[in-house]
């Protein structure tokens, strides 16, 4: 599947560097090849907007289970935290998964999870635009894996035989 390419980037980048991430976090990353393909399924019979309220409603009975089985969780609200959550959970996620479920109704499912991998490399590019990060061997590595993996299955490779027709075109060299 073109799905898995990214995640391989992002799995090479955690092996090689050991960027932080949890086996958890792998796990959760490669199941969103099957939530695109899902929602490609979904937003055929069912309203985005529908579909939408029930991905968001699952996504929040999901985050607290895993806050109330969290070892260690220390909850505290201030106006600051509760607005911070808010914004997430408003625009990060919910109006991003409305404008992925929209528009996914006129673009497969292989093309979407290509398009929404590139998620990673923007988070990167915007990070060194808007908040003046520094780029680093890391970011340029896993931005070109991820670059990479949206571009090389979208190449027409030529098809050559070995032996009947190598480097005599694709007819074989008959016209």
């Amino acid at each position: 599947m073109k799905e898995y390419w990214g995640m391989l980037g992002l799995l090479l980048v955690t092996i090689i560097w050991g960027a932080g991430f949890t086996a958890s976090d792998i796990a959760l990353q490669s199941l969103e090849p099957f939530q695109i393909m899902l929602t490609g399924k979904a937003v055929e019979k069912y309203r985005p907007m529908a579909l939408n309220f029930v991905q968001m409603a699952t996504a929040c009975i999901c985050s607290l289970a895993g806050l109330v089985c969290g070892r260690n969780v220390k909850v505290s609200f201030t106006a600051g935290g509760v607005l911070s959550v808010l914004y997430l959970g408003a625009v990060s996620t919910a109006l991003t998964y409305l404008l992925q479920t929209l528009s996914q109704r006129y673009v497969d499912e292989t093309k979407a999870a290509v398009i929404l991998s590139l998620e990673a490399a923007f988070g990167c590019l915007f990070s060194v635009l808007l908040l003046k990060e520094h780029i680093t061997l890391r970011m340029l590595a896993g931005a070109g894996m991820i670059l990479s993996a949206v571009l090389i299955p979208e190449i027409k490779w030529k098809r050559r035989l070995i032996g009947n027709g190598v480097g005599k075109g694709e007819n074989g060299g008959k016209k």
